[in-house]
């Protein structure tokens, strides 16, 4: 059975090792040996027992939020991120199709649905597109150029899916009417809110439009984009 859990630094050496096998073998496999090397970056030293190799590679792993999935005490699958922004994604090849992936998305999610609404966006490999689509991620611009560690050229496909927000707003006045709420932010975000009475509390649920911005991501991001 698949569970899914927070990262702790003990499980460096683990994720850096699979990190390293399933990006060489799907996400960068349309590369040459040599700009493999590069785009694996410290990744290709996983293997290593340099303790200057490990501590890079713990180093790139860490981000504000790191999820593992784990089978029978194994780590299968593990996903970075952050605030509006999907990191990176793998899970090993042999629990590919088995739940690994989406439900570590969909725990990402939950804890971006704490912000909502937002726009979650990622920068997916030709290889990942397909998974993104399933789980509701929508294309936000044709192919780009993109950069892995030293190594330029690799497509990527920009993606972005939003959140609703939940609102629950308490009220004792008013709970038998139907409250409609429109609120404008200038620059980042527009909320269209139908706001309900449920009980004693008012629910609304919200849709943000978030203006685009295609530009470097985080410096631990595995991947970051370039205009073509």
């Amino acid at each position: 059975m698949i569970t899914i859990r927070e990262y702790i630094e003990d499980d460096a050496e683990a994720v850096g090792k699979l990190i390293a096998d399933t990006y060489a073998r799907f996400n960068l496999a349309i590369l040459s040996p040599e700009e493999l090397k590069l785009g694996l970056g410290p990744f290709q030293h996983a293997w290593s027992q340099d303790e200057a190799h490990k501590q890079k590679i713990a180093e790139m792993i860490r981000s504000e939020w790191v999820f593992v999935a784990v089978d029978e005490g194994e780590i299968v699958g593990v996903l970075r991120g952050r605030k509006e922004r999907l990191a990176s994604l793998f899970v090993r090849d042999d629990h590919h199709r088995q739940g690994a992936a989406s439900q570590l998305v969909k725990r990402f999610e939950q804890e971006c649905q704490k912000y909502a609404p937002m726009v979650i966006r990622l920068s997916a490999t030709v290889y990942a597109v397909p998974f993104y689509l399933q789980m509701g991620y929508k294309k936000s611009t044709g192919l780009r150029s993109g950069w892995s560690f030293d190594y330029h050229g690799l497509p990527i496909q920009p993606m972005r899916k939003v959140l609703q927000a939940d609102l629950l707003l308490e009220n004792t006045r008013h709970s038998s009417k139907v409250l409609h709420l429109k609120l404008q932010c200038e620059q980042r975000v527009g909320l269209n809110f139908a706001i309900r009475p449920a009980n004693k509390s008012f629910v609304g649920i919200g849709l943000v439009p978030i203006r685009d911005n295609i530009g470097k991501t985080g410096a631990n991001d595995l991947l970051r984009i370039t205009p073509s």
